[in-house]
């Protein structure tokens, strides 16, 4: 019925060409989203020249190498006309330099953290499991407080969102929702040789941790991404 009713489809867009996972890997995300009326495409900027216009969202999913100058540039023009992305990303755990991404992430001032979360409270993960962490996605937030439910997640190895601090978002014109922390137990490790499963002297309190966001960047009075 939505596929009927609608006048004209959202396109989602995949940002392909540097990904550590291929569109396979989200396979019944990408049906989740086909079933609600979506369209969704691939899209290699490197072959496409620029994002098209009749984008509604890019998606961009955990890189296995970094973009290039052109696509940064183009990501970043897209952005400053209103575009908006969706991004999923694991841990930088090998620690590469990705500095044309990282100039994206700058227009919001975020990052990718190169450690992961193991969360302490046994209320807080699967059975016995420290790397798996359960969430409550907060129903407050301007993307959830439609939905009138309560939602829990299971993030699997999962990195921080590092969010900068609010005199740089600011200067950004960036606010930031939380949509998902961890507990107040959490602990962040960026020794991946450690195999205990229990917090060290190596290891760094991250209590409250963020794992889900939405930042909205304003361009101008009339545009936001």
């Amino acid at each position: 019925i939505i596929d009927v009713t609608t006048d004209e489809k959202p396109v989602i867009y995949n940002l392909s060409g540097h990904n550590k996972y291929s569109s396979d890997y989200f396979y019944y995300f990408i049906q989740d989203l086909l079933d609600e009326a979506y369209e969704f495409n691939d899209l290699d900027l490197l072959t496409a020249g620029k994002i098209p216009e009749d984008c509604s969202v890019l998606m961009i999913t955990t890189l296995a190498e970094d973009i290039t100058e052109a696509e940064r540039d183009d990501i970043i023009e897209y952005i400053e006309r209103g575009g908006n992305i969706i991004l999923f990303s694991d841990p930088n755990s090998t620690g590469k330099e990705m500095p044309n991404f990282q100039d994206v992430l700058d227009e919001y001032g975020v990052s990718v953290s190169e450690g992961v979360l193991l969360e302490q409270d046994s209320n807080r993960m699967l059975y016995g499991t420290p790397s798996a962490i359960v969430v409550t996605v907060s129903p407050y937030t301007s993307v959830t407080q439609e939905t009138n439910m309560n939602m829990n997640a299971c993030f699997m190895t999962t990195g921080r969102i590092d969010i900068a601090d609010s005199e740089e978002l600011e200067e950004l014109g960036v606010e930031v929702e939380t949509l998902a922390t961890t507990s107040s137990e959490s602990f962040y490790r960026t020794d991946y040789t450690i195999e205990s499963n229990s917090k060290t002297a190596a290891d760094e309190d991250s209590a409250y941790a963020t794992v889900g966001a939405l930042l909205k960047k304003t361009i101008d009075e009339d545009t936001t991404s």
